[in-house]
């Protein structure tokens, strides 16, 4: 569906959620999967490359800014993928042995110290893997979810939205809050923002130009309906999918979407 002829992928970063990070879930001593140079092993790095020397000047420098909004994006994936992830990154970075390079490869490939290969089994630590990923707390159950809903039925809409997370408020942390992604994530989509605008200010393509100032203001606002809708009308050598789509990596209840992006040129004699 994304596909308009033959596309070459510049960058591709599939991210598949923020609030406070949580505690690492292993013991001092990171336990580490015996095979875990072998399960690097399975992942070849590729470079992938396209002809851009058809785009104006203008869509080069589009292009450049659209790369650094996807980078962007890819830390907000990192903090959907688990909320624990800024904490135990350093860890991670300091490990050191024979397997130190696939471990820190594996964690990054894999957003966290679960294999996503392995249905989710851990790799780092003996800790299971929070179905609800980095959108709800950890320690919160369907049955408290649903409970809640149950009793605040004004909550249901802004709690099970696509675009927000949910966090723990009160004394106690027992009442269950929205959090909007616009919020959640405002760090980070603010330089997605500040790039998008730039990408527009450069582009020559005007629905191009049209779409990144939309999805821009989305950011801010959390109101992706009419950005998508300009999404639809592209007309451009540049192709860019950049915000929260896939609800896959919400695996307790399927309602949260994934910051992702994919940037790619089209290859006007790979299309002819």
């Amino acid at each position: 569906m994304w596909q308009r002829g033959a596309l070459a992928v510049l960058c591709g970063m599939m991210l598949f959620g923020c609030g406070q990070a949580e505690n690492p879930p292993v013991a001092d001593e990171l336990r580490v999967a015996p095979d875990i140079a072998a399960r690097r092993a399975q992942f070849v790095q590729q470079d992938l490359r396209a002809d851009v020397s058809h785009l104006s000047d203008g869509d080069r420098e589009a292009l450049r800014r659209l790369v650094a909004a996807g980078r962007a994006v890819d830390e907000i994936f990192k903090l959907q993928a688990w909320a624990g992830n800024p904490a135990f990154a350093p860890r991670v970075a300091g490990f050191e042995g024979a397997d130190a390079e696939a471990v820190h490869d594996y964690y990054r490939i894999m957003y966290g110290p679960w294999d996503r290969l392995s249905h989710y089994e851990p790799f780092l630590g003996d800790e299971p893997h929070p179905p609800g990923a980095g959108y709800y707390p950890e320690d919160m159950t369907a049955a408290e979810f649903e409970a809640w809903i149950e009793e605040h039925r004004e909550d249901r809409e802004s709690l099970t939205s696509l675009f927000t997370i949910v966090r723990r408020y009160g004394p106690n942390g027992q009442e269950l809050r929205a959090v909007p992604y616009s919020t959640a994530f405002a760090v980070q989509l603010d330089v997605a923002r500040e790039a998008l605008i730039a990408a527009a200010e450069a582009t020559d393509n005007e629905s191009l130009r049209r779409f990144l100032r939309l999805r821009a203001e989305a950011f801010l606002t959390n109101d992706y309906f009419e950005s998508d809708m300009a999404w639809m009308d592209l007309d451009s050598a540049i192709e860019v999918v950049i915000g929260p789509y896939e609800t896959y990596e919400d695996q307790l209840f399927g309602y949260k979407a994934a910051f992702e992006a994919f940037i790619c040129v089209a290859q006007p004699e790979d299309s002819a």
